[in-house]
């Protein structure tokens, strides 16, 4: 499930005509969400996705514990402090000081 797919989904559907309201229910996998187009002209949906899933077993990630936050993972050399959360999908967060332009994303995502 992603939230940035179903805003998509919702304003696809009102400007279609598949539906007329601006709430209204998606039949996801894991659980039904129900997004709230706020604005159709500046494309501006609301989504409530529910819980966030901490558990890594249910991620699934290779983590003990009943939730990662801010741990601790080794990656290139380099340490870095990871939280992992599920909305359907597995997510790995990091928050940085680097100015986003010069962080090696793409060397460091691949080996997360």
């Amino acid at each position: 499930m992603c939230g940035n797919g179903l805003r998509c989904a919702a304003l696809f559907a009102k400007k279609e005509g598949i539906v007329s309201a601006d709430e209204f229910v998606f039949a996801a996998l894991r659980w039904p969400v129900s997004p709230r187009i706020v604005d159709e002209e500046q494309g501006m949906v609301c989504v409530d996705m529910g819980e966030p899933c901490l558990n890594p077993a249910d991620i699934p990630a290779n983590f003990t514990g009943a939730r990662v936050v801010n741990a601790p993972l080794l990656v290139q050399a380099r340490m870095l402090n990871v939280t992992l959360v599920s909305m359907g999908n597995p997510h790995c967060v990091i928050f940085v000081d680097d100015d986003l332009r010069h962080y090696p994303l793409e060397k460091v995502g691949p080996q997360i």
